[in-house]
């Protein structure tokens, strides 16, 4: 080996070695990159928690809160119901299913013309 050829292996060691460093610098900035994203996802996922745990609490306080007010309208003595616009029934209590003698969840989203007798419908509404 002459000495052209070793300054030609030096050179192209230096080369190699030059590349190598740049990769590393390159794959330091990409570890930044990624533990920076892992922070944000980790703050994200403890934000996702809070949330979570927040709804199910108002879900929570939301079912008792129907529970609350079914029960009132249950134990009412006269009959209650909530119609929409279409006259689709959308909330009937006990007493309106007892004089009906209907199902509360067959009645539910139709009117009275699909289940009740013309006749009892009249009474009801002279009432």
């Amino acid at each position: 080996m002459d000495i052209t050829d070793r300054h030609k292996i030096e050179e192209e060691y230096k080369a190699l070695n030059q590349q190598l460093q740049a990769s590393e610098q390159q794959l330091q900035a990409a570890n930044q990159q990624l533990q920076a994203s892992d922070q944000q996802l980790r703050a994200a996922n403890q934000q996702l928690r809070a949330n979570e745990h927040a709804l199910i609490a108002a879900k929570e306080e939301s079912e008792r809160n129907e529970k609350y007010y079914h029960t009132i309208i249950n134990n009412m003595g006269d009959p209650v119901f909530v119609k929409d616009d279409q006259s689709r029934l959308l909330l009937v209590n006990d007493a309106f299913c007892n004089i009906f003698n209907l199902e509360r969840d067959k009645i539910i989203g139709k009117t009275l013309s699909e289940d009740v007798a013309p006749e009892e419908q009249e009474g009801f509404f002279k009432n």
